[in-house]
C-alpha cells in the first residue's frame, strides 16, 4: 500500500493489482507519466482520484474506478483483491481448489 506523502498532488496515477507467485496480492500505485508495469501486474485501475487514493479505501476506490480493460474488481477484508467471478465461485464453493484463478496461483488468504 502505499503512502500518503507519495500521492503527488500535480500527478494523476492508476492503482496496479499484482500478485506474486507465492500468491500474495498486493496494489502498487503507478504514475501515469511512468509507462514502467512489472511482470506481478495483473491489472490496472484507470485514473483514479487522487482525494480517493488519499483515502487508500481500496473497497471504496475499487467500487469507484473500473480497471483499464472496462472490468471491476472486489476487496476483502483483508485487502486481497479478487475479480468478481472469484469471489462468486468463493461464497459458492468450499473448495478453493477447484476455482479458476485469473493468475497462476490461488491468492493466499488469512487463516480462518
Amino acid at each position: 500500500m502505499w503512502k500518503l506523502a507519495e500521492v503527488d498532488s500535480e500527478s494523476q496515477y492508476v492503482v496496479q493489482l499484482c500478485h506474486e507467485i507465492t500468491g500474495r496480492r498486493y496494489f502498487r500505485l503507478r504514475a501515469t507519466t511512468i509507462a514502467e508495469r512489472g511482470a506481478d501486474v495483473i491489472f490496472e485501475t484507470d485514473i483514479v482520484p487522487n482525494e480517493l487514493l488519499k483515502t487508500r479505501n481500496m473497497a471504496r476506490i475499487a467500487q469507484s474506478v473500473k480497471l483499464s480493460n472496462g472490468g471491476t474488481f472486489e476487496v476483502d477484508a483483508h485487502n486481497i483483491w479478487l475479480m468478481p467471478e472469484e469471489l462468486e465461485a468463493i461464497e459458492e464453493n468450499d473448495d478453493v481448489d477447484s476455482i479458476r484463478w485469473c493468475t497462476a496461483t490461488p491468492p493466499i488468504f488469512a487463516p480462518i
